[in-house]
């Protein structure tokens, strides 16, 4: 009876630990297969590359960028409470608090960037970096769409729009929250 017990046992644990091992290279392979950690790898603070954050006032873009070249009304002329602040590589989108003009305390909602420099996650995505680069680090699940020399990319809450030249490379690149 204690042969029997034993033996009994020795199969329960032998199972046991072919279960685990079991258990755990499966997950291995769904790891390898879904890849997850591919989507948490280029949702960063896009904005933090800037040196601002969301939403920062014209005195803070000021303060980090220097004086604007240029401020002009957006275009619809139908939603004055809009204008363009530019740098020399940034063009921000900035809402008017007063509807009328900028004020130090107006904040931006989108930027559009033309500085090489300027690269975003691992790889290094840019202006500069190619059509096929672009979709090879933000693959088919966030690809919004595309047309001959544009693409849309959504990123977590970031909505990123490439503008692309004749070569297939990127020319521009807008960020903005939400779509």
């Amino acid at each position: 009876m204690k042969q029997i017990l034993k033996k009994t046992g020795e199969f329960l644990s032998g199972l046991l630990l072919v279960g685990i091992v079991l258990v755990v290279v499966l997950t291995v392979i769904l790891l390898l297969r879904t890849r997850p950690w591919r989507d948490i790898v280029y949702s960063e603070d896009y904005f933090a590359y800037l040196g601002v954050g969301f939403g920062a006032s014209v005195e803070t873009l000021t303060d980090v960028f220097g004086e604007p070249v240029n401020i002009t009304p957006s275009s619809p002329p139908s939603s004055p409470n809009h204008s363009l602040v530019e740098f020399e590589y940034l063009v921000f989108l900035v809402g008017n608090r007063n509807y009328k003009s900028v004020t130090p305390d107006s904040t931006f909602f989108a930027v559009r960037i033309y500085d090489p420099e300027i690269r975003f996650g691992r790889r290094g995505i840019g202006v500069g970096s190619t059509r096929r680069q672009v979709r090879r680090v933000y693959g088919w699940r966030r690809w919004w769409g595309e047309g001959d020399n544009w693409a849309e990319v959504g990123d977590g809450v970031v909505w990123l729009a490439f503008s692309f030249c004749e070569k297939n490379k990127v020319e521009s690149i807008t960020l903005s929250l939400g779509r």
